[in-house]
């Protein structure tokens, strides 16, 4: 049986933001962050529509990662204001609010359930389009099928998941990068090479998605460096494409075992890509043996040269670590200010979204209760 590659139309370059004004509408419904606004990059993009004459207004901001709560005015304002193009100006968490939203406006009738529930989404009725903008190089919304939502109850992770979400067009524009803090290029590189690393270990993985997560990871270790400490401008762009091809790429495989472990984010308030750089390494050294020869493929994207496919493999292990330091980034989640006591009376519950996670039962290699314990107390640790 075949398989499909999904992916929205791409517009890429500086200033492709101006390429919204190709898109034709009659009503645009924005949304976006505070910060997006407080830069001008809300208003530049209302002037954009202006100029086509196409009224536009922002609906709603999203400045956490989405909740129910975050979500349900965003569709309020989307039926009141009925727009016929929605465009998700932000990171991560703008975009996933707005993909959920999106899909609720598309199906009044639709209940979280459903929502939520793996491939479970109709079709869409076709009431507006969907662009995203992504303004940080990491989560790769603007290209998945995913929108990742926080019960507000448990504060667990929930993901829709639906070739239905992902957008009609994606337009990547390295300029809308240059004011994120060091920090969060930090950060959001991490998740976009922990995407690429998983791409090419998951048990669904193929060969399309492993020829964009090697070019994904050999752009990142190339450029991740300068965007950081020299805010360069090649460096910049070259990032903000890998975080998309490094999205391609797990989008049509699947994450693996440090996406299964990340309920320690939203339960410790911890941005998604400081956890994924955290747990990386460690899900990768028990992914050794099973995953060796992808590892050992990656190790000669960033230029090992080493005969025997053991010695390259753990040789990329060794460089993702100091790839890690270099950047400044803590290696332990004891580093990044997770409490103890905390931390382990939360354990069983970390374990246990865990084990259920579909991204950790796809991993190369599946851990047991024990062993995702071991994990978790590693990685809180250090090793």
């Amino acid at each position: 049986m075949a398989d499909g590659y999904t992916a929205p139309r791409i517009y890429f370059g500086w200033d492709a933001l101006e390429t919204l004004e190709e898109f034709r509408a009659t009503r645009v419904g924005i949304v976006s962050d505070e910060a997006m606004r407080g830069l001008g990059y809300v208003a530049r993009v209302e002037g954009i529509f202006a100029k086509a004459g196409i009224k536009a207004r922002a609906v709603g901001w999203v400045n956490r990662e989405p909740q129910a709560a975050d979500v349900l005015p965003l569709v309020d304002e989307l039926r009141e204001y009925a727009p016929d193009l929605v465009v998700a100006l932000g990171g991560g968490a703008v975009m996933d609010a707005a993909k959920a939203a999106w899909a609720l406006y598309e199906h009044p009738g639709l209940g979280w359930q459903t929502l939520l529930t793996a491939n479970g989404l109709p079709p869409f009725q076709g009431r507006a389009q969907f662009v995203a903008v992504p303004t940080t190089s990491g989560s790769g919304s603007e290209v998945s099928k995913v929108a990742v939502l926080i019960d507000g109850q448990t504060r667990l992770k929930r993901l829709a998941y639906s070739q239905h979400l992902v957008p009609h067009a994606a337009i990547l524009d390295p300029a809308l990068t240059l004011t994120m803090p060091q920090a969060l290029t930090a950060h959001s590189g991490f998740d976009a090479l922990t995407h690429a690393v998983e791409a090419m270990t998951t048990r669904a993985t193929n060969e399309f998605s492993r020829a964009n997560a090697l070019y994904a990871v050999e752009l990142i270790f190339g450029n991740l460096r300068g965007a950081i400490e020299k805010n360069d401008h090649t460096a910049r762009e070259k990032m903000h494409y890998a975080a998309t091809l490094a999205s391609l790429a797990v989008s049509n495989s699947f994450a693996g075992l440090a996406h299964g472990m990340d309920q320690v984010g939203p339960l410790f308030h911890l941005p998604h890509g400081l956890v994924c750089a955290t747990l990386l390494p460690h899900t990768m050294r028990f992914q050794l043996e099973t995953a060796q020869d992808a590892y050992a493929r990656l190790g000669s994207a960033v230029g090992l040269r080493m005969n025997d496919a053991r010695e390259r493999a753990e040789g990329f292990l060794r460089q993702v670590v100091e790839l890690q330091r270099t950047v400044n980034l803590p290696t332990t989640l004891a580093q990044c200010g997770v409490g103890e006591a905390d931390f382990f009376r939360a354990m069983e519950t970390l374990v246990n979204a865990t084990r259920e996670s579909r991204s950790t039962q796809l991993s190369a290699r599946v851990p047991d209760t024990q062993e995702t314990r071991e994990l978790f107390e590693r990685a809180y640790w250090g090793n």
